[in-house]
């Protein structure tokens, strides 16, 4: 299977990242060059979905590290939803997120978007 990864903005400030196949040191690379180019440096929040990602090496964990202290470091953070069994326990393992951070299903990970969209605008006011 081909690695593909999609990325589309949610909302200003935030996207959402579909990653399929595998993320692995073959594939890592095309995946960092389509997240710095779709990815704005004014982005503070990620969604990954990861319902089509069959397999994660120790390099897709590296990158997603990378990103989560990205946002951190805007203010913002990563959340992951959909993930696979084998998926969720390499995560869990590296400790990648705090659990709060994964979601069993996209409409739970939308609705904490929703939740943190409403927040970053009060914050704003």
């Amino acid at each position: 299977m081909l690695f593909e990864v999609k990325v589309v903005e949610r909302w200003p400030g935030s996207v959402i990242v579909r990653m399929s196949g595998r993320l692995d040191g073959q594939t890592v690379g095309s995946c960092e060059t389509t997240l710095k180019e779709q990815v704005s440096n004014k982005t503070r929040f990620m969604s990954f979905n990861l319902e089509d990602l069959d397999y994660i090496s120790s390099m897709g964990i590296r990158l997603l590290m990378i990103y989560r202290k990205a946002m951190e470091k805007r203010g913002g953070n990563i959340i992951m939803s959909d993930l696979q069994p084998q998926i969720k326990k390499v995560i869990d393992i590296a400790n990648v997120l705090p659990s709060w951070g994964i979601f069993e299903t996209t409409a739970e990970a939308d609705a904490y978007f929703d939740k943190m969209q409403r927040e970053a605008k009060s914050g704003e006011a």
